[in-house]
């Protein structure tokens, strides 16, 4: 967001210049005050702690630095407004048209700070730069029916201060806070007059005079109304509940449906299609929950936001349990971006999954014919008949189904050794044709897997071992000790071959238009993970947002 700073700058000031020209002691007006008004920050009074915890890095200020530096040297010479006002004074009309900058001579250095003893998080100083433009004014006045206007800037200088703060009803909002501006050397000129040139040539330094002295005295003022009002605009078409699987989501700003998601899919084997399916009604709440701050360590200066992070059912039903107090951020490594994700975001995550069915399987063997011979009640190798002769007894050369259903949610611990995954559930092996269901053994199967994730490119991989495993028939069937050692190892053998074929298969990088994303490492710690990554901006949303300011600043305006 940062590197489009330049090009309100630019705007707002060719905004104000064009007012002075034809009112040189205007306050501004009443419509500008009035839409300010109507995006004051929504007060938070949430108590919850976070579900996640956001640090931009010094290095991600430095690369946020050079990309406004490249933004400046390419995008300022060739703005170009069309339409830029329009108004009345009096019974004058007063048409200004065709703003273009000539030449632009870029600052010699701009230094992004942060500060955690102000209430402006970020200050950007842009130091001296030059620039040229020229622009048609068309009036009602006899003196001056056309001219075109040359403008000269020298030794610029800005120190801006941004506020960012959390809202209720978008991902934030930003403020212009800190503000001094001094423009040092100002000249005016105008050619192809169509009018009187006496009176204007009389009245030529009164007005470039002016207009200097209230460039100074008034452009903080213009910067904040253009600013606040046309990004602030501009982030609210995101939304604030972001899908957990990629949904056409219809951005404005895009001007056509675009799948927007936390989690890739596109390589899930077939068994997890219900999952899909479900994750398509979950949507992740990436909401503030206070107002970005501060923190400085021994890396550096962070800038440090808390965000709601819970995981909602259609965006209105959360889980019925609350995140644990994170812990605090200890970077060993200059990353740009550090995410911390509570373990409660994964638990509510397999609430939602467990309240709707997921967790109650049914297998039946199909994927793979070793599988499906280990279904049957007879075999001449090993099955489950061999395992419990009484289902051979009984009905011999059947297939069976292997069922389960969760008497408990799933839940994740993050332990600084580790992800340890826990389920609690009713296994059973059933007999299931057109004439025949019969449960043939149930029992109680508590499990318990460690998880190691790791990074590849834009995946994210990880591999499971099963470190507790029980199966507890019930006491219809009377089991040997040989036959409980083998329901109990060849269902873990099973399960883990199952498990770490899944997260072979790997889940993508989280999509985040405005930015992408270079996962470095994964780390686990106590109740959460930590995530350190680099980033590069998107240039084709940032594109966008210059489209949409533009679109803000030419549009017309009255006095």
């Amino acid at each position: 967001m940062n590197r489009n700073v330049t090009y309100w700058f630019v705007a707002a000031l060719t905004e104000m210049l064009l007012i002075q020209v034809v009112i040189a002691n205007s306050n501004g007006t009443a419509r500008g005050r009035e839409k300010r008004q109507a995006i004051r920050p929504f007060p938070m009074t949430r108590e919850l702690s976070p579900g996640v915890v956001v640090h931009l890095g010094p290095s991600g200020v430095n690369a946020i630095r050079l990309t406004m530096a490249k933004m400046i040297t390419t995008m300022l010479p060739n703005l170009k407004i069309r339409k830029v006002f329009q108004g009345r004074k009096g019974r004058k009309n007063i048409l200004v048209t065709d703003l273009i900058v000539r030449t632009f001579n870029p600052p010699d250095d701009i230094v992004i700070d942060f500060r955690s003893d102000s209430p402006n998080q970020m200050i950007i100083s842009i130091n001296p730069f030059d620039l040229t433009a020229t622009m048609n004014i068309r009036t009602d006045y006899r003196f001056l029916k056309f001219a075109t206007f040359h403008l000269s800037f020298n030794h610029v200088s800005l120190m801006l201060g941004l506020r960012f703060m959390a809202s209720q009803h978008s991902i934030m909002l930003l403020a212009v806070g800190e503000c001094e501006f001094v423009l040092k050397d100002f000249r005016l000129s105008y050619s192809n007059l169509v009018g009187s040139k006496g009176p204007l040539k009389l009245a030529l330094p009164i007005i470039r005079n002016k207009l200097k002295r209230f460039i100074n005295e008034n452009f903080c003022g213009m910067l904040r109304n253009g600013t606040e009002l046309s990004f602030n605009t501009f982030i609210r078409q995101f939304p604030v509940f972001m899908p957990i699987v990629p949904n056409k989501h219809y951005l404005p700003v895009y001007r056509r449906p675009r799948s927007i998601g936390l989690l890739g899919y596109d390589h899930l084997p077939t068994m997890a299609e219900k999952f899909v399916n479900i994750a398509k009604r979950l949507f992740m709440d990436v909401r503030m929950l206070n107002n970005p701050i501060v923190v400085d360590d021994v890396q550096g200066k962070h800038l440090e936001a808390t965000l709601s992070g819970r995981i909602l059912w259609n965006r209105v039903k959360g889980a019925p349990f609350n995140p644990n107090p994170l812990p605090g951020i200890a970077t060993q490594s200059n990353k740009m971006l550090y995410i911390c994700i509570s373990e409660y975001v994964f638990n509510s995550l397999l609430f939602h999954l467990f309240d709707h069915g997921l967790f109650n399987i049914k297998y039946d063997g199909s994927e793979s014919k070793e599988t499906r011979m280990m279904l049957r009640t007879s075999c001449d190798d090993i099955c489950i008949g061999l395992i419990v002769p009484q289902m051979e007894k009984k009905y011999p050369n059947q297939h069976t189904v292997f069922k389960m259903k969760m008497i408990k949610q799933p839940l994740i611990e993050l332990r600084p050794y580790g992800m340890i995954l826990k389920i609690h559930g009713i296994a059973s092996f059933v007999l299931e044709n057109r004439t025949h269901y019969v449960t043939l053994l149930s029992g109680d199967m508590i499990a318990e897997s460690k998880l190691h994730m790791k990074l590849a490119k834009d995946q994210v991989y990880g591999t499971a071992e099963i470190i507790k495993f029980s199966f507890t028939p019930d006491k219809s069937m009377k089991l040997n000790s040989l036959s409980l050692d083998i329901l109990n190892d060849a269902p873990r053998i099973l399960a883990e071959k199952e498990l770490n074929n899944l997260l072979s298969k790997g889940f993508k990088i989280p999509h985040i238009p405005i930015m992408k994303l270079f996962p470095n490492g994964i780390m686990p710690s106590m109740n959460s993970l930590l995530v350190e990554m680099d980033f590069s901006l998107n240039p084709s949303l940032s594109h966008m947002l210059m489209q949409y300011m533009r679109s803000y600043y030419a549009s017309p305006r009255r006095i």
